[in-house]
């Protein structure tokens, strides 16, 4: 909710030409076959790397698999989890009721330990789809609600980062507000995610039985947007989107994805932030839809210049608007930043500030009260504030940028009982404690058993070579 302040007593003021709305960047992803061939088909297909991989789990699915692991190291999961166990679903009600000591608790328990490695590359959902018909068997949206908190509240008390939390739906936003699967009725609360996605299709008639006339992506993803209005401090993503040919019209499909990349840059969706194609032949019973983007050369075409638009190169985060009740402070030395790696930056602050801006950009925002975050994904030409909310407005306060700082291959900090560590060396690592295994991670790992006392070593293998680099304190 927007407020107009005024700033009388504070100096630097933004100029009023330097505010308004502003554009971000659309990272752009895929959902494809849990296999590398077929992502790497897709990129090759498109001339370049997405930036995020949609990926379908279940309740007892080993997490992460070798491929999830590769794909980690440069890329972030939209990973959905669905209460499914052998086939049997998981009622929603008796996720919410789980208790420590209860098995499922302690299988949440589980995901989150799984998760906690790769935290800050994964957004996560708890069942996506709930409203679908499909998902009856699971309970109401009451239980599914209440399913959803328990569910990442583990994560919360675990102490799990995420990329964020995102609910996804169908493209149940286009029913009546009466209709048992609105979007209203499913929702876990603005306090509960991060973002909120759909999964939104043209369909046209690829369904047996079901003869639906071919809808323009602004038919298509409109009604969405008008839900993202009534919460417009999250962040908005498409989960899954396609169309199908049009076998009278072969250079339809084509239009239609060129329509996607014009209408995603209009100001009034600058609310978005991610787009993952669902690039798979949905084949069986009534269905015969290839969403994929090879179904033509003109539709390849099109999706590859949509990929190779700048505006679709972002990083996936939100920009938080610039009002003119915001002032710049220069850098006083209440918030230091230091880069420690490669693209990773400690920062640490004494302001009460608890929201991070990168390049004028929201990044992050960390509990009240919290005074360090490193920023694994920084530019070359990053430059950070801390926002603090003081009486009369909102203040950004500079960061000062130590860019004379060395670049280490492995950097520690401790907090209380835990030693948070930035790897600068890209790849997998396998942290050593005292001479023994801890674990093997990319980018950042917490030991929340940390010792300052303790010896970590950082290994990294390189084929047969192994070379074992010294963690600094931070």
């Amino acid at each position: 909710m927007a407020t107009t302040l005024v700033l009388a007593t504070l100096a630097f003021i933004i100029p009023s030409a330097q505010l308004g709305a502003q554009q971000q960047g659309i990272q752009l992803g895929v959902a494809v076959p849990n296999k590398s061939p077929t992502l790497n088909q897709f990129e090759a297909s498109i001339g370049r790397n997405v930036g995020a991989v949609r990926r379908y789990r279940r309740w007892n699915d080993r997490f992460p698999s070798n491929h999830e692991i590769n794909l980690l190291n440069d890329r972030d999961l939209i990973l959905s989890i669905k209460p499914e166990r052998n086939g049997s679903p998981i009622r929603w009600a008796k996720i919410a009721a789980a208790r420590p000591g209860d098995p499922l608790y302690q299988d949440m328990v589980n995901w989150a330990n799984a998760i906690r490695p790769y935290q800050s590359n994964i957004w996560l959902s708890f069942h996506h789809e709930p409203e679908a018909r499909t998902n009856i068997s699971y309970g109401n949206a009451k239980d599914y609600i209440a399913a959803w908190r328990n569910f990442m509240s583990v994560f919360n008390k675990e102490g799990v980062k995420l990329a964020g939390r995102v609910w996804i739906a169908t493209q149940s936003f286009e029913l009546r507000a009466s209709d048992r699967r609105h979007p209203d009725r499913w929702y876990p609360g603005d306090a509960w995610v991060e973002a909120i996605a759909a999964d939104a299709f043209n369909w046209y008639q690829c369904r047996t039985g079901t003869n639906n006339a071919w809808k323009s992506p602004r038919q298509i993803f409109e009604p969405f947007r008008d839900f993202g209005r009534k919460h417009p401090n999250e962040q908005l993503m498409i989960g899954e989107f396609g169309s199908v040919e049009d076998p009278r019209d072969r250079n339809r499909k084509a239009k239609w994805i060129n329509d996607v990349r014009n209408l995603f840059k209009e100001p009034a969706y600058s609310q978005f932030t991610h787009l993952a194609y669902f690039n798979l032949h949905h084949k069986g019973g009534k269905y015969n839809c290839d969403w994929r983007v090879g179904t033509s050369r003109p539709a390849t075409e099109a999706f590859a210049a949509l990929a190779a638009d700048p505006y679709y190169k972002g990083t996936g985060v939100a920009r938080a608007p610039i009002s003119p009740a915001t002032a710049v402070l220069p850098a006083t030395g209440a918030c230091t930043a230091v880069r420690t790696g490669r693209s990773t930056v400690n920062l640490k602050w004494k302001s009460k500030g608890y929201v991070i801006r990168r390049n004028g950009n929201w990044l992050s925002t960390v509990p009240n009260g919290t005074s360090s975050f490193t920023d694994i994904d920084a530019p070359a030409n990053a430059a950070y504030h801390i926002r603090e909310w003081r009486p009369g407005g909102k203040v950004d306060v500079r960061c000062e940028f130590d860019r004379n700082a060395p670049v280490d291959p492995c950097v520690v900090t401790f907090n209380a009982n835990e030693a948070n560590f930035v790897f600068g060396v890209p790849g997998t690592i396998q942290l050593r404690k005292n001479g023994k295994w801890l674990a093997t991670a990319s980018k950042t790992y917490t030991d929340r058993a940390g010792n300052a006392g303790a010896n970590y070593i950082a290994r990294k293998r390189n084929g047969g070579k192994i070379t074992d680099y010294a963690c600094t304190r931070g």
